[in-house]
């Protein structure tokens, strides 16, 4: 796990957590910020990346959209190498 936290004055703004997996890719598991520090997201992005990058990191895996409008524009303003395919899995009884 790679964790990144953003402070002004000692008071913690913006952070998140990443799983590092064996391939170049890596997992986002939560990623938060103050909305009242104007540009802390994409601080926070920018820094994760070049931390990731530095310990040989490729691809980078967001959080699910889950359906939200707003999350997916966000995450296609970070122009996306492509997605993952999404399966649906169930039990079947016999």
């Amino acid at each position: 796990m790679v964790s990144v936290g953003v402070f002004i004055e000692n008071n913690l703004i913006a952070f998140c957590i990443n799983e590092l997996k064996e391939s170049e890719y890596v997992v986002s598991h939560v990623i938060k910020a103050d909305p009242a520090f104007g540009g802390a997201y994409s601080f926070l992005i920018q820094k994760s990346a070049e931390i990731l990058t530095d310990n040989g990191k490729k691809y980078l895996n967001y959080e699910q959209d889950v359906g939200n409008p707003s999350l997916r524009l966000a995450k296609n303003l970070l122009r996306p190498c492509f997605f993952l395919k999404k399966y649906k899995v169930s039990y079947v009884y016999t």
